[in-house]
């Protein structure tokens, strides 16, 4: 072989290749196996990898208190509609009713059931857990109609406290202390404001009905929220 005939055969090799053109049905075929491949990412983070607790509840109480005898004396109502929007199941523990009342003669009453002198009525509740995507209405008394005789042993009777009794207006507070169980063994809880009730003891009407709703009905109250994503 001469020297021309290599040279022109080296270049003939180092000569740069043409690129295949993609044909329309390449073009898809392509596209949807990227498309595939970038769900199966996203469905194993969001399956595997995120986690995500996401627990809230919506509350309508119904009701009123007989304030004769100097003595509150709950008859109480109440619809919880308990949702889990997380991807981790969680459990409810306790629903307990806290009534606050005045330390002072004068002044007005905060309401955040933290001020003054404080009495729980535990609702009676059996614990249950909550599964991702569920929502469980629940529908709670005071007093208690179940059969057992410890639950009916807890009525819902707080004696008025003699500070309020020396006030010109009465009132006492009441907020809501649910008790829940995350995914991560943790118990927590959360206590939401619901009223602040004025009332008066000495004349023929006993019956208080709230003076300030603290929420609104239709609201829903975010228990706990926590996510591990980075996005």
């Amino acid at each position: 072989m001469s020297l021309l005939e290599q040279y022109q055969k080296r270049k003939e090799a180092t000569k740069p290749r043409e690129i295949a053109k993609l044909t329309v049905k390449d073009w898809i075929t392509t596209t949807l196996s990227v498309l595939a491949f970038l769900v199966s990412i996203s469905t194993t983070y969001f399956t595997l990898v995120r986690k995500e607790d996401d627990f809230s509840v919506f509350i309508s109480p119904a009701g009123y208190v007989n304030t004769a005898n100097k003595q509150l004396d709950f008859s109480l109502r109440t619809d919880f509609a308990f949702i889990n929007t997380g991807n981790r199941p969680v459990s409810l523990t306790d629903v307990i009713l806290m009534v606050h009342q005045p330390k002072l003669v004068e002044g007005d009453l905060e309401p955040d059931c933290k001020s003054g002198e404080q009495s729980l009525i535990p609702f009676d509740v059996d614990a249950f857990t909550i599964k991702p995507g569920e929502i469980v209405p629940k529908k709670y008394l005071l007093p208690s109609r179940s059969d057992d005789e410890e639950a009916k042993s807890l009525r819902a009777v707080v004696k008025i406290s003699e500070k309020n009794l020396e006030r010109k207006e009465p009132v006492f507070g009441t907020c809501l202390w649910i008790s829940y169980i995350t995914a991560d063994g943790k118990s927590r809880g959360r206590q939401i404001p619901v009223a602040l009730t004025k009332f008066e003891f000495d004349k023929k009407i006993y019956f208080a009905l709230p003076s300030l709703l603290l929420f609104k009905p239709g609201d829903s109250h975010t228990l706990y929220r926590w996510s591990n994503s980075i996005f």
